[in-house]
């Protein structure tokens, strides 16, 4: 099948990965810039996908930076004995901006790629593994599926998620799928590797300079 005009979701998912890794060796400064960057392109390209995931994530954020400030040793915010420490304030900082770098990426790719494209990509990721005995295409519906699930509950307000949670764990209750899935399969382009080929040149280069 010929390739669509647009990237391809596998090539974005191995953006992703990279977007990752680089995460996780950048300075402080350089992940709050990067997070607040990231909200700001999310607010302007899809505010709804902003606002969603913000309202979702933010008792774990909160609740990563108070861990964060309560249990790492450092320098007391004020004169207290219970107080939080500048340290830890910024370690539950810069958790908190890397966590919502890679969730608003990975939501991103889900809302902007095409359903079909996007299995296929699970598919072209998994296959290496069918070598090993592993069933690629099982992993990769199961894995499609998971993430068509999280991304209607997400469009269920909160009051009405733990109720719809209930529902779908009750074993009396059958939850129905789709019957069938479409695939999409197609070759990458010069595009997607040098995509990917860029992102992995700028992630070698952030751990080689901070690694």
């Amino acid at each position: 099948m010929a390739a669509p005009e647009r990237m391809l979701p596998g090539a974005w998912l191995a953006a992703w990965l990279n977007l990752c890794v680089l995460l996780a060796f950048v300075p402080p400064p350089l992940t709050w810039a990067l997070a607040g960057l990231a909200a700001v392109a999310a607010a302007w390209w899809r505010p709804a996908l902003l606002g969603a995931s913000l309202r979702r994530m933010c008792w774990l954020l909160l609740s990563l930076m108070a861990v964060m400030a309560w249990t790492t040793p450092g320098d007391a915010l004020f004169d207290a004995v219970w107080a939080p420490t500048r340290q830890g304030l910024a370690a539950g900082a810069t958790q908190a901006a890397r966590l919502l770098c890679a969730v608003l990426g990975v939501r991103a790719i889900i809302v902007a790629s095409p359903r079909p494209a996007l299995l296929g990509a699970f598919y072209q990721a998994f296959r290496p593994l069918s070598r090993l005995g592993f069933p690629a295409d099982t992993l990769a519906v199961r894995l499609w599926l998971t993430l068509d699930a999280v991304d209607a509950l997400g469009r269920v307000p909160l009051r009405a998620l733990w109720a719809r949670l209930g529902r779908a764990l009750d074993p009396d209750v059958a939850v129905s799928g789709p019957d069938r899935v479409e695939l999409f399969l197609c070759k990458w382009r010069t595009r997607e590797w040098c995509l990917v080929a860029v992102c992995a040149l700028v992630s070698g280069w952030t751990i080689a300079r901070w690694g």
